[in-house]
């Protein structure tokens, strides 16, 4: 939470001082869902908004959610680049789709036994979103996004330091992030 704060404040603090002017960018809230997860989960997030013409945009956005798997849990975060493109539909909503790539940061742990201990390694992934923009203000926009999600990741399980077991985890998931984006 500390982290998502962190982000938060630099984001605003460069878009008021004017290093970032007229960028969006904003907050999102995200609900977590997939076949490789036990539990579904609920995490937040901040995100940037590149314009690079009328209908293509580049966003960075930074998520974090917990993965809960029976005698293990990971803090998640996720560092991804999106290239939308706005649909050319005449409405006041904007209805877009989405490819990009990002960085998988998973800090795992067991619950039950002090002697077991996870290793991950950072992975990079791929998703494809879609989503629709409505204009709240001048603004504010408030967003709402699907996201599918797919990465593997190199698991090591330790005991006492030793490697005990090695896998590939798919770690595919779906995501629906809601937000709003400002533009100062």
């Amino acid at each position: 939470m500390k982290q998502m704060l962190l982000v938060v404040a630099v984001l605003l603090a460069l878009g008021v001082t004017g290093v970032i002017a007229e960028t969006p960018m904003g907050i999102h809230a995200a609900y977590v869902r997939g076949g490789d997860m036990d539990n579904d989960s609920f995490g937040a997030g901040a995100q940037l908004t590149g314009i690079e013409s009328e209908n293509a945009s580049v966003e960075l956005a930074w998520t974090w959610f917990q993965d809960d798997r029976g005698d293990t849990e990971a803090d998640c975060h996720v560092i991804a680049i999106t290239a939308t493109y706005a649909l050319p539909i005449p409405t006041t909503a904007e209805f877009y789709l989405g490819v990009g790539g990002g960085y998988y940061i998973v800090n795992a742990s067991v619950k039950s036994d002090s002697d077991l201990s996870v290793s991950v390694d950072d992975e990079i992934g791929w998703h494809a979103c879609g989503g629709v923009r409505l204009p709240m203000s001048l603004t504010t926009t408030l967003f709402s996004e699907y996201r599918h999600s797919e990465v593997s990741l190199d698991a090591k399980l330790k005991s006492g330091g030793a490697v005990i077991e090695s896998s590939s985890v798919g770690f595919d998931h779906d995501m629906v992030r809601v937000g709003l984006d400002f533009t100062f």
